[in-house]
């Protein structure tokens, strides 16, 4: 097993050790699938991402390397530091947010796990949150863009949510409803998008970004498909 921690770990740039605590929480609690306690609403994610889901639930090795990819969803470029042994778990997502967000998809036409799922991705639920470029709040909006899409104080909840969705909307329509290039365009910006061939700009941090933001998409739509 260590062999195989130490392989998974170098594929998906991932400590050994943030990969054994998950491994050990997940044997004292017995719950999830596979050594590192992969939750249920992970899998439908994983299928998704071409991971042979019997094989997850019943191979250790499979196990590992489902878990570790879900694991570095939450890396996000932010270092060891960054790595917690909590990051398996869908996010909760507050229940003030998701009316907003209902409310505001409706509205605009935006898939409600879409907007969720930026909304995680980009703050973690955070509404105070400010980037080193200086975006900000729920839906970490640049100045300009807050600007655009009329919010006047980018830490209000309902003015980010509002204002994101409306400029995912606006992506939406630019680029034929392609979510790939959508969330690229809120990630580099839809000329970006545009410069580069109407493909996923070759940026590592949009390269990553696009198919974390789609994971989490799944993984909110497979989780209030079972709560249904």
């Amino acid at each position: 097993m260590l062999a195989c921690v130490s392989a998974i770990a170098q594929t998906y740039h991932l400590p050994v050790a943030a990969i054994e605590r998950v491994i050990t929480r997940a044997a004292r609690s017995h719950t999830g699938i596979g050594p590192m306690g992969i939750p249920q609403q992970w899998l439908p994610v994983l299928a998704v991402y071409h991971f042979p889901v019997a094989l997850v639930r019943t191979t250790p090795c499979w196990g590992v390397a489902g878990g570790a990819w879900i694991l570095a969803l939450g890396h996000r470029f932010v270092g060891d530091a960054g790595v917690t042994t909590n990051t398996l778990a869908i996010p909760t997502i507050p229940a003030t947010y998701r009316k907003i967000a209902v409310q505001a998809g409706a509205h605009y036409g935006v898939p409600v796990p879409l907007i969720i799922a930026v909304m995680a991705q980009e703050s973690g639920f955070d509404a105070q949150a400010v980037s080193a470029a200086g975006a900000r709040g729920l839906m970490q909006l640049m100045p300009a863009t807050a600007s655009r899409f009329g919010v006047s104080n980018p830490f209000s909840a309902r003015q980010s949510i509002w204002g994101g969705t409306a400029y995912l909307a606006e992506l939406l329509d630019r680029f034929h409803h392609n979510i790939r290039l959508t969330l690229a365009g809120y990630n580099a910006g839809g000329q970006a998008v545009a410069r580069w061939g109407y493909h996923v700009p070759p940026y590592r941090q949009t390269q990553t970004y696009v198919p974390q933001v789609m994971a989490r998409m799944a993984g909110i739509t497979a989780e209030a498909s079972a709560q249904k």
